[in-house]
């Protein structure tokens, strides 16, 4: 949009307008899921979907995990479990929120509350933030994916707090995402 031709107030309310449509499509994101029947959606798909930014996934290093039956895969598996046995119930409402379907869900919302709550939100530098948050996750998702498939790493022997599929565990696209996240919303101070 060309600011001679619009002003910027009205980009600026096309931007927070867009800003909350956002919002109302977060907002209906998701369902209530019954945990006994879940079965997590799986894109396999999603490992050659197009990036927007990274290019080939393959071309970032993603170390590979512990060989099958090593000591260290032990280590990590005895870690799960002492973490399972011992996490609280404010760790697993911490839990809940930042496994939402789809993944990307939380930090959404959670960009998303944080510009509207603000007092001098700038539309246009909350729309880019956004913008940019959704584009780092976005390839993330598309990153993990191709690893997980290249990797094929099974799944922990230890019981999961929600149910997972049965695709491959490594690298986790949560964590992928979170780090994306992460980076994007220090830059962006989101």
């Amino acid at each position: 949009l060309a600011a001679t031709a619009i002003g910027k107030t009205e980009i600026a309310l096309a931007l927070a307008g867009l800003l909350a449509l956002a919002a109302a499509v977060i907002g209906g994101c998701g369902k209530d899921i019954k945990l006994d029947t879940y079965d997590p959606p799986a894109e396999q798909s999603a490992a050659n979907w197009r990036t927007w930014v990274i290019g080939n996934p393959a071309k970032l290093a993603v170390p590979p995990p512990p060989a099958a039956d090593s000591a260290q895969e032990k280590k990590e598996t005895d870690e799960l479990k002492r973490v399972k046995d011992k996490r609280t119930l404010a760790e697993e409402r911490e839990a809940r929120f930042w496994s939402l379907e789809p993944p990307v869900r939380p930090w959404l919302a959670t960009a998303l509350n944080h510009w509207t709550h603000r007092r001098k939100t700038d539309p246009v530098a909350a729309a880019r933030s956004y913008a940019l948050l959704s584009v780092a996750m976005y390839d993330a998702t598309v990153a993990a994916w191709h690893w997980k498939y290249h990797y094929r790493r099974k799944n922990p022997p230890v019981e999961p707090l929600f149910p997972r599929g049965d695709y491959p565990s490594y690298p986790s696209e949560h964590a992928a995402i979170a780090g994306a996240a992460l980076l994007v919303s220090n830059k962006e101070e989101v």
